[in-house]
């Protein structure tokens, strides 16, 4: 998903800037009559989706496809608050208001939920790219890091079934 490298981490006015561009986006593609919009996002640098629902004000629930932008923006803030050691965050959750006000949150720690299993290859790739120390790789990270090693080697032994 990351086309760019950041070489420093962002800054933290950097980091809110990224969320108020992700905010005004999200809100320039919502329903007419939304009152809150929440969306899901999940990544590593091969694989990002999204899920994006407004509560209208009647009480429907309202889903759609977030503006290409969002998944740019999420991904340049992912590559830049990256933390030594620690790696990145797989999952972002916002909220927005009618009001306009945003909470984020990342999660560095837990297996995203995916709509559909990723290659444990991906967790390797981010690894790669966002190294973790041994303490800081959850144990469900660290077993998809050791399939995909393990799927490598059999590929290079020729005994792969893929």
């Amino acid at each position: 998903m990351t086309e760019h490298h950041i070489d420093t981490p962002l800054r933290t006015a950097e980091q809110e800037e990224i969320i108020r561009e992700i905010g005004r986006a999200l809100r320039a593609s919502a329903p007419p009559d939304w009152h809150e919009i929440r969306l899901h996002y999940r990544a590593t640098v091969e694989i990002g989706e999204a899920e994006l629902e407004a509560t209208a004000t009647t009480g429907e629930v309202i889903r759609w496809d977030h503006p290409i932008e969002c998944a740019m923006l999420f991904d340049h803030l992912r590559e830049g608050m990256r933390r030594a050691k620690e790696g990145t965050w797989f999952t972002a959750s916002c909220v927005i208001n009618r009001s306009g006000n945003c909470t984020m949150e990342f999660d560095y720690n837990s297996a995203p939920s995916w709509r559909s299993p990723i290659p444990p290859s991906a967790y390797l790739h981010d690894l790669q790219r966002f190294p973790r120390s041994e303490e800081h790789t959850p144990p469900w990270l660290r077993e998809q890091r050791d399939t995909a090693r393990s799927q490598h080697v059999r590929q290079l032994d020729g005994f792969s079934t893929a």
